[in-house]
């Protein structure tokens, strides 16, 4: 779409030059939707990434305590900073959807290094 009004808008320079700068609006608008359509398809994809995951986690973690057993490693410690970062994605309810996700995340929050490191 943006070729052709690209096209029309030079073809209009000499000749119509009001309609040409009508047109260079246009397309800078266009640009812009087109824009935050990307953005938007990126978030979407991001989310479903993340959902995904979240759902790999939540089958790992309920055969478990931590992502490589019985004991916290830094796999843990590496999703501790990610998981943060979805709740103040405001993206919590994706953690509070998977029973063993939310244990986990409630169980690195209770931790003394996080809570010295967040709080």
């Amino acid at each position: 779409k943006l070729d052709i009004m690209q096209r029309h808008r030079e073809a209009l320079e000499a000749s119509e030059p009001e309609l040409a700068e009508a047109y260079t609006k246009k397309m800078a608008q266009q640009r812009e939707k087109m824009g935050e359509h990307v953005k938007q398809s990126a978030y979407e994809a991001a989310v479903a990434k993340l959902e995904h995951t979240l759902d790999d986690m939540e089958a790992t973690l309920a055969a478990a305590p931590f992502l490589a057993g019985d004991t916290y490693s830094l796999a843990d410690a590496a999703w501790t900073t990610v998981l943060l970062r979805v709740e103040e994605s405001e993206l919590d309810d994706r953690i509070a959807r998977r029973p063993a996700v939310q244990r986990y995340w409630d169980a690195l929050k209770a931790r003394p290094s996080y809570q010295a490191a967040i709080l």
